[in-house]
């Protein structure tokens, strides 16, 4: 589990939203129905709040939280590390049988998807309303690895 009170307490029911600001990027989880969105402000870059992103994400699989909801409006910059935490983030989820997708991307971050072909990757909305409505219910989701189901030859 992770070492810090900030991380811990995203388990417990009673404290969402939980905001955590660790260094140059600000997260602030908040579950919506079977969701839970991560509101993310600030810089999304090698340091502290790339590693923030990463045991965020890793800490949500663990407790089977699997569909998640980056929200993107305030994110003003994300470098290559930053670029590879989402794609990280994007496969852990998609190995556990859970959804990664985007929200609010600013027209900079647009920009940065377009040009490394990530956007043909992400499912990415303008909308909360419709992001929500487009994950699956968890029983039609996957809940196990690939290479462990039945394949038809």
């Amino acid at each position: 589990m992770l070492d810090t009170p900030e991380f811990a307490a995203l388990s417990e029911a009673h404290s969402w939203p939980k905001e955590i600001d660790m260094s140059d990027l600000t997260i602030t989880v908040r579950p919506v129905g079977g969701v839970v969105i991560l509101d993310l402000a600030g810089k999304i870059r090698l340091g502290e709040g790339n590693l923030d992103l990463h045991r965020t994400l890793r800490s949500l699989v663990d407790e089977n939280k699997r569909q998640i909801l980056l929200n993107l409006a305030n994110v003003s910059s994300i470098d290559s590390s930053g670029l590879g935490e989402l794609v990280s983030g994007y496969a852990t989820l998609e190995r556990n049988g859970g959804e990664l997708k985007l929200l609010n991307l600013t027209e900079r971050v647009t920009e940065l998807l377009s040009i490394t072909k990530l956007l043909t990757v992400f499912d990415v909305y303008d909308s909360e309303s419709a992001a929500l409505a487009s994950y699956r219910p968890s029983d039609e989701r996957i809940t196990q690895p690939l290479s462990d189901q039945a394949v038809a030859t």
